[in-house]
């Protein structure tokens, strides 16, 4: 192949039509004008082509987008009724360590919260008997 390539430029190196002499730099120059003009339609079409995709993907991420929104109400609507029937039925699950912060155990724990306890207990119950008495003196 490139024996018969190397025959073609050789044969073309200067060809005389109708009293015209036209030299290798002339086919050269033909080639590369009819190269650039395949290659300005090429990027020309490429370039159109690419920028539709590029619309088409502008176009679906938008109506994606416009989707989402509207969909967000349901999505959420359906997202609480169902997490609500999934954990309605289930027993409660007490977390680790609940029973710390039980206040019978708490406060049996601690002799000095027991104490405090009835403390506040008394003065609870001195109070509410003072607010009863001072509204039947009132009566």
């Amino acid at each position: 192949m490139w024996t018969y390539l190397n025959q073609f430029w050789d044969s073309v190196a200067e060809v005389v039509v109708s009293g015209g002499t036209y030299t290798i730099d002339w086919f050269k120059a033909i080639g590369n004008a009819v190269a650039g003009a395949i290659g300005g339609l090429f990027d020309w079409l490429l370039h159109y082509i690419n920028d539709f995709f590029v619309f088409l993907g502008y176009l679906g991420k938008n109506l994606e987008s416009l989707i989402d929104i509207f969909l967000i109400p349901f999505k959420y609507i359906f997202s609480f009724i169902s997490q609500f029937l999934r954990t309605a039925t289930l027993s409660p699950i007490l977390p680790l360590g609940a029973d710390i912060w039980d206040f019978k155990t708490l406060f049996s724990q601690v002799p000095i919260l027991a104490f405090a306890d009835t403390i506040v207990g008394l003065f609870l119950l001195a109070v509410l008997g003072f607010g009863i008495l001072k509204s039947l003196k009132s009566l």
